[in-house]
């Protein structure tokens, strides 16, 4: 055991030299903010530095231990003290635990994350919600709600909330609302992490009412863990409401990039110009074990069918070994782009 006095730029210096390593080092650390052990399972946030933040973020990239990460109210409730974390520290956090792909912090009491809570509901949209930011916001006020759920305000606290999911052992089932593209990346993230959680409903909003668009996905399937040799998302969502937005579309392909075992998606990425737009959300999963797209009765028509043509012609989803497009009226000059991509020599249709 190793002690040393650190003023508050030696913190984040080594702090952030912890983050920067190709591989993770240091797990355990006790210092006048916080004390790791190899005994310590909860954390309640007590400092109001922004050095500290980041030394934690270091220690956390490579704890294996820690299980609660309590920020905003502590574990025994607002009494115990616990300090409100700033943006920039929640984003630092989270992806440290994004990064620790055996870390096991899953619980946090600002989001609602106790142990045993199975379901929870997060509101993306700040837009005319009251209450103040899930995950910070002084005191008692970590746990605000609205009608939606707990409000997620800003991407940073997002980003936090992304790396509690990735460890969280206990939820089966998330709702998400509002969720928008700069989401989806952190949140593919967390979800490929994840060894629990079965169900992630998105729920978008249109003008007050459910959007059609709203869709249900099964966690497991996409990320490989529960494997499927055939996923049909159409089936799925049921044919009355089958029809998946860009979002969705784009999350989809990132749940699927390290998945060995789906090789047939059949999926309705809307009609028209916006279903076009299928081939680039998928192109991340290049890499993963998917050979068959099926976009039967879809209805791309003369709009989506070029931009579909013109992705795989731009050398998007080289993977892909066949294309089902049956039942999508594609004109004369929609298949006239099919005929110059399977002209290509790099194409594998």
């Amino acid at each position: 055991q190793r002690v040393a006095y650190l003023d508050s730029r030696a913190k984040e210096k080594l702090g952030r030299t912890l983050l920067a390593r190709a591989h993770p080092l240091l797990g355990f650390l006790s210092c006048d903010a916080f004390s790791i052990t190899e005994q310590t399972d909860a954390l309640a946030w007590k400092s109001t530095l922004e050095a500290d933040a980041v030394l934690l973020a270091g220690v956390l990239r490579a704890n294996t231990v820690l299980q609660a990460l309590n920020v905003g109210v502590g574990s025994g409730g607002p009494s115990s003290g616990a300090v409100e974390l700033r943006d920039d520290s929640k984003e630092l956090i989270g992806n440290a635990l994004l990064a620790n792909r055996e870390g096991r912090v899953g619980l946090c009491d600002a989001f609602g994350l106790k142990a045993g809570v199975s379901s929870a509901t997060y509101e993306l949209n700040n837009k005319g919600k009251e209450g103040k930011d899930a995950g910070g916001g002084g005191g008692a006020a970590g746990k605000a709600e609205s009608k939606e759920g707990l409000v997620v305000r800003s991407l940073k606290t997002f980003v936090l909330l992304c790396g509690i999911l990735r460890g969280n052992r206990s939820l089966v089932s998330l709702t998400l609302r509002s969720l928008k593209l700069n989401h989806c990346m952190v949140l593919a993230r967390a979800l490929r992490g994840n060894v629990s959680l079965q169900k992630l409903t998105l729920e978008f909003d249109a003008e007050g009412k459910r959007a059609e668009s709203d869709a249900t996905l099964n966690v497991q399937q996409l990320t490989g863990r529960q494997p499927i040799r055939k996923l049909d998302l159409v089936e799925a969502q049921g044919m009355a409401a089958s029809e998946l937005n860009n979002v969705t579309c784009s999350l989809i392909g990132l749940l699927l990039v390290e998945n060995e075992s789906v090789e047939v998606l059949r999926i309705n990425p809307g009609p028209g110009s916006e279903g076009g737009k299928i081939i680039d959300a998928l192109h991340c999963a290049r890499n993963s074990s998917l050979r068959t797209l099926d976009l039967t009765g879809v209805g791309l028509g003369d709009r989506g069918g070029p931009a579909i043509f013109a992705s795989l012609k731009a050398g998007q989803c080289p993977n892909l070994t066949c294309l089902r497009l049956g039942s999508n009226d594609l004109n004369d000059r929609a298949l006239g782009g099919l005929v110059e991509v399977l002209h290509d020599d790099a194409c594998a249709i």
